[in-house]
């Protein structure tokens, strides 16, 4: 009897997790993104640097720290979607200080990535930048993901989408804090509102508009339009 009970309690167990991972099944989608739901509450960033610091963020309209540092790779998670950059800047002096801005756009210019600058602890870029695009807008179901260039031109293998798309406004909603040492640079947040997306899913509501969405999916605009950015710039030169 128990041996039964058992095997039976096995077999309901491989039952459940055949239906939702099986491709193409609506149970199996709906499993699929809770857990993804659940993965985003916790953002990470990590990459490279030269010196050291530290931040801390209350949301993304209040943030502190200190130290300078210049940072080479990096990559930073917003729930699913994430940023990569190269060679931007870290320097914080207390209530005031900027992240970004800073590098080469491996063209022979600057690059324009999104700086965040802190003034009196208030992140002014993000007041700036929050509501460009508002949620729910179509604009954000299909984030651009950061392919690699086609090799064919030499212009474009050396292109990289270090330029973005602005933060979906759930994304603006988390606290965490970063450290920079020699050589590594390293951040954990709890995403407060990916924690809201996840409990809205249950009701099938996505708020963050990102069911279906990859970890592989960011909020670097795709080479190509990167390109097409630069040219017109060029051109009003």
């Amino acid at each position: 009897m128990i041996r039964t009970s058992t095997t039976r309690r096995a077999s309901l167990a491989l039952l459940a997790a055949l239906l939702l991972t099986a491709p193409g099944c609506a149970v199996g989608r709906y499993g699929r993104d809770r857990f993804m739901d659940l993965t985003d509450i916790i953002d990470i960033k990590y990459g490279v640097a030269i010196g050291a610091g530290a931040k801390a963020e209350i949301t993304q309209f209040l943030g502190a720290g200190g130290g300078a540092a210049a940072l080479g790779y990096g990559r930073e998670w917003y729930g699913r979607r994430s940023m990569e950059r190269r060679g931007f800047a870290f320097i914080h002096l207390g209530a005031i200080g900027v992240d970004g801005g800073y590098g080469s756009d491996n063209l022979g210019g600057w690059s324009d990535e999104r700086a965040e600058v802190y003034f009196l602890l208030v992140n002014a870029t993000a007041f700036a930048d929050f509501g460009i695009a508002p949620a729910g807008d179509a604009r954000w179901e299909h984030i651009s993901t950061a392919a690699p260039p086609k090799l064919g031109s030499s212009q474009e293998a050396l292109l990289p989408p270090w330029r973005f798309e602005p933060l979906h406004p759930i994304d603006y909603w988390r606290f965490g804090a970063e450290v920079i040492i020699p050589g590594v640079h390293f951040g954990i947040y709890f995403n407060f509102g990916q924690f809201l997306d996840f409990l809205a899913g249950w009701t099938t509501w996505d708020p963050a508009d990102d069911d279906g969405v990859s970890f592989f999916d960011t909020y670097n605009l795709p080479p190509e339009e990167v390109a097409e950015e630069m040219a017109e710039e060029g051109a009003e030169e």
